[in-house]
């Protein structure tokens, strides 16, 4: 293969190959357009692999042989010439890629059904909160910091943040909706445990090595141990009669009787399908719930209220 080999190969409506005879597995690629790419065919640990050496007047036909000869010397040697090119662009890549802009791919991905949490899609429900966290908590605490540079310390920084209430404001959602973004320990530790995925999800891509959320410590949940007492729950029911009397939509009334009579999440309830209603072993089935399928053991007042 010479120069003058070269510029005479003219472009077909099929792209083509044309080997060099000096060289096995050296060869210009042809393409539609009439461009010619110089490329390299070799085998590394018994994959077959394509190398792209470079465009034809840039490089010269002896420079890309050159390039050539040095990718079929490492493939002998079992290195992998074409996956270094791509593993050296990847961390190009996340060199320059900040957290913001990492964050729009996540929830792209995550809506795709790339991004998994127990082994299932994210649902919904739980992306509209994560959109949430990520632009009122994330972004504007380390959104404009590069990916690769975050470490545990910017992690223990915006954990301190959020906590204290640097990020406490109340946003217009709507012409009459708002949303009062808090701080606190709990908000701290949800927007830390997003976080977490989020750099997850990096590592899975290679876009970072570490995970630096790995190891930070996150403020002790305030589980609620609170239940109402029965003198509570009378003036509660009472409370709900008083509802009814004064033509209170009787669905919304009976759901919260519901809530009340079985310690189900409101949307457990709001969502509750007849087939879930299990009046034989008084239970409730929940196909799909936070944490995946559940049964719910339920007193004969739920199922009552449930039976209306």
């Amino acid at each position: 293969m010479t120069k003058r080999t070269v510029d005479a190969l003219a472009p077909t409506d099929k792209r083509f190959v044309v080997w060099d005879k000096e060289t096995k597995g050296f060869g210009v690629r042809v393409n539609r357009d009439g461009t010619k790419t110089f490329i390299v065919k070799y085998f590394v640990n018994g994959r077959q692999r394509w190398l792209s050496v470079g465009k034809f007047g840039i490089l010269t036909v002896d420079e890309a042989r050159k390039e050539a000869r040095y990718a079929l010397g490492a493939a002998a040697r079992g290195e992998d010439v074409a996956q270094k090119k791509k593993n050296a662009k990847t961390e190009a890549k996340a060199r320059s890629l900040s957290l913001k802009e990492f964050c729009v791919l996540y929830l792209s991905d995550a809506e795709a059904g790339k991004v998994t949490y127990r082994g299932r899609p994210k649902k919904a429900s739980t992306l509209e909160v994560d959109r949430g966290r990520i632009k009122r908590h994330i972004v504007p605490l380390i959104g404009a910091k590069r990916l690769c540079d975050i470490s545990p310390d910017d992690i223990e920084a915006f954990r301190h943040s959020v906590r204290s209430g640097k990020t406490v404001t109340t946003v217009k959602t709507g012409p009459r909706g708002v949303a009062r973004v808090r701080g606190g320990e709990t908000a701290s530790n949800r927007a830390i445990g997003l976080l977490g995925s989020i750099f997850s999800y990096a590592v899975k891509l290679k876009l970072r090595e570490d995970n630096p959320v790995r190891g930070v410590e996150r403020y002790q949940d305030r589980k609620r141990q609170r239940a109402l007492l029965p003198n509570e729950y009378r003036a509660l029911g009472q409370a709900l009669d008083d509802l009814t009397e004064d033509g209170a939509n009787p669905w919304a009334v009976l759901a919260f009787r519901t809530l009340a009579l079985s310690g189900c999440r409101r949307g457990e309830i709001l969502g509750l399908k007849k087939s879930e209603v299990d009046q034989h072993h008084h239970c409730l089935r929940f196909g799909d719930t936070k944490s995946g399928q559940q049964v719910r053991a339920v007193g004969t007042a739920a199922l009552d209220i449930l039976s209306q």
